[in-house]
Parts: C-alpha cells; sequence; structure tokens
C-alpha cells in the first residue's frame, strides 16, 4: 500500500478490492469517478468494468443448483 500511495502523491485515488489474479490484475475503484476498474500491475494500464459499485453488485448473478 506505501508504494500505491507514494505513487499516486500521498492520496488514495485508486482503492484495490479484489483480484482477477493476483500475478498481474487487480479490480480497483477510483474515489475521484466512482468508477470500477480493472488495472494491470505489468503495464498500469486501466479498463473499465463497471460505473459503480453498486451497479456491479447489482449486475452479480448466483447460480442455481
Amino acid at each position: 500500500m506505501k508504494r500505491y500511495e507514494e505513487s499516486e502523491g500521498g492520496e488514495f485515488r485508486y482503492i484495490q478490492i479484489g483480484f482477477i489474479s493476483p500475478e498481474d490484475k487487480a479490480i480497483i475503484f477510483d474515489n475521484e469517478t466512482g468508477e470500477v476498474l480493472i488495472e494491470n500491475f505489468e503495464t498500469e494500464e486501466k479498463e473499465f468494468l463497471s460505473n459503480s459499485l453498486v451497479e456491479l453488485i447489482s449486475n452479480l448473478k448466483m447460480e442455481q443448483r
């Protein structure tokens, strides 16, 4: 977290909320826009996932057995 904070100028703009793959991709929350993104650790590119946490959660579907 210290490295992440330093790279963002001491402010937490992006908050990591999960992993797609612990080695190379994380799910992050943008504190400024409210968007949820996928971040590639190697390239530092961010890919849009959802407009908000609420939208992301409401789009999750439970598998019925």
